[in-house]
């Protein structure tokens, strides 16, 4: 059995991920913008600085470290690997035409330095998929022996992002505004969601929720448009559910991919209704419209809310949904901890 016994974040909503259960709908009249230096296009910032939300490894290590003071656990005395999913990396050294390591995977090799990591440590940037795939990973290193796995997703704001998604026509001015008649686009954001991952037995201390199934696929369909009829997404669903031996009646929540552009939310929409019925619409978070879309974190954001409402809530499972460009699909499967503290 493999648990979540600490999560940190770090968010354009706060530090708590309590906050980020929220469904407030995103708009520029509220503040929550803070537009960046290429044109209009916006960048939702919120509570965070403009150093901070450029500045990928603080992000990262102050959600790792909150996770792991959430689990109790010291790298000191436990070996600890971690696991960075990423989209970009820390861009600011590339961006700025540093000689600093600017690669996704030295961000994670300054991570694991910095906080005395002795365990094995990867970098996943497969885009906005990277967390579940992360995930995966995660799971084949405790099978193997690992104990304690660190999953952390980093999103700095990126000026080569922004130019990314706008040259792509996917971005909204007007806001972030999922599964709705008025989404036209996302909002990129910033941040950080790290949980600790175990499969040893945890005595007294707390599990938030067990990770029971994940699924990997990819569609080859395009660059970055996704598959029209999303085969690939609902053999996944259907593939982690199995894994974690759940029927579809028994997901009770939904953190879906939910970017606000009109190809990924109608597909993603159309498939829910689907295989769970009308009212799994009526059991979802839709975070991108709170925080922004965070690319290579947000699918750690989704499972950081789903641990957290598994842990204190009425549901029994949840289902996170993630996809990136090149047609790469995740699908997640999380339940309850029966009995835990």
């Amino acid at each position: 059995m493999i648990r979540v016994t600490g999560i940190g974040v770090v968010s354009a909503l706060g530090r708590d991920v309590a906050d980020l259960g929220c469904k407030r709908a995103l708009m520029a009249a509220t503040g929550a913008f803070a537009y960046s230096e290429i044109g209009e296009t916006p960048f939702f910032q919120g509570t965070l600085e403009e150093d901070e939300v450029r500045d990928g490894f603080a992000l990262g290590l102050d959600a790792a470290w909150a996770a792991l003071d959430d689990a109790e656990i010291s790298p000191a005395e436990v070996p600890v690997s971690l696991v960075l999913a990423t989209g970009a990396g820390d861009t600011r050294a590339l961006e700025a035409d540093t000689e600093a390591p600017a690669r996704p995977y030295d961000l994670a090799r300054q991570m694991a330095d910095a906080m005395g990591l002795t365990g094995v440590v990867l970098t996943v940037a497969t885009a906005c998929s990277s967390s579940s795939y992360a995930a995966s990973l995660a799971r084949d290193l405790l099978a193997q022996g690992a104990g304690h796995v660190l999953l952390c997703g980093v999103e700095s704001k990126s000026d080569s992002s922004q130019y990314t998604f706008k040259s792509l026509m996917a971005l909204d001015p007007a806001g972030c505004f999922p599964f709705t008649e008025r989404r036209n686009g996302t909002v990129l954001g910033a941040g950080a969601a790290a949980l600790l991952l175990t499969d040893t037995p945890q005595g007294n201390k707390r599990t938030y929720a067990r990770l029971s199934g994940i699924s990997l696929t990819c569609d080859g369909y395009h660059d970055t448009a996704p598959e029209p009829e999303g085969r690939a997404v609902r053999r996944g669903v259907d593939q982690a559910l199995a894994q974690g031996g759940h029927q579809h009646a028994e997901i009770d929540l939904f953190v879906p991919h939910a970017t606000g552009t009109k190809l990924n939310d109608a597909i993603e929409a159309r498939l829910l209704d689907t295989l769970f019925g009308d009212d799994a619409r009526g059991r979802m978070v839709l975070l991108k419209g709170d925080i922004g879309h965070t690319c290579g974190a947000s699918s750690a954001f989704s499972m950081a809310v789903a641990a957290k409402a598994l842990h204190e809530g009425g549901a029994r499972a949840a289902l996170i949904g993630a996809s990136a460009f090149g047609g790469n699909n995740a699908a997640v499967v999380m339940s309850r901890a029966e009995g835990a503290i």
